[in-house]
């Protein structure tokens, strides 16, 4: 019976707990950052629901209305030309009220906060949102980011109505190199 209890005791003290020390653990719907879309949608599929939204095309953008559990849309990126549509940003998000977002998104906070020790957490509240010129739509929410620039982020987005976009949450993961070009190139 001791020799039971102490393999019970050493098999537990060696089971590592199962944070995300890489951002390529977390998983929307099935989909991760590094692997290839192929292994959930055909090329067919992928090529019929590309999108542009960007002056740079290193990366392209797939949006897919596909309502599940947790997401109304996911959207992906791969680098253009790439045969093997390897995923290097993944978000997915579901439209609600503002409110209800921004309850939805403490409970997001609470359970990924864990996942992500050792990443720089940055909250932004009521910002500017972007896509309104007119400065009436705003957003806040959160990210995780790690050394190497890799990243998780939550956010909800609170459209003005003249805007006609439904207010929505995103989630979202993102390697270091589509955050530099998100950040420097794609816009420009």
């Amino acid at each position: 019976m001791k020799k039971l209890l102490v393999i019970v005791i050493l098999s537990l003290c060696s089971i590592t707990p199962s944070w995300a020390g890489d951002i390529r653990d977390f998983q929307i719907e099935g989909l991760s950052i590094g692997e290839s879309a192929l292994k959930f949608f055909d090329k067919d599929k992928i090529k019929n629901n590309k999108t542009s939204f960007y002056r740079d095309d290193k990366y392209i953008p797939v949006l897919f209305n596909i309502k599940t559990n947790n997401y109304d849309w996911i959207n992906f990126h791969y680098k253009k030309g790439d045969k093997n549509y390897i995923i290097d940003g993944l978000r997915g998000g579901m439209a609600m009220n503002y409110n209800e977002c921004i309850n939805k998104l403490k409970e997001v906070e609470q359970s990924v906060s864990n996942l992500f020790k050792g990443y720089k957490k940055e909250t932004k509240t009521n910002k500017p949102h972007m896509q309104d010129k007119t400065g009436r739509s705003f957003t806040s929410g959160f990210k995780f980011q790690n050394q190497n620039g890799d990243r998780f982020t939550a956010y909800c987005d609170n459209f003005h109505k003249d805007m006609n976009i439904k207010n929505n949450l995103n989630i979202g993961v993102y390697t270091s190199e589509f955050m530099e070009w998100i950040g420097n190139k794609a816009y420009k």
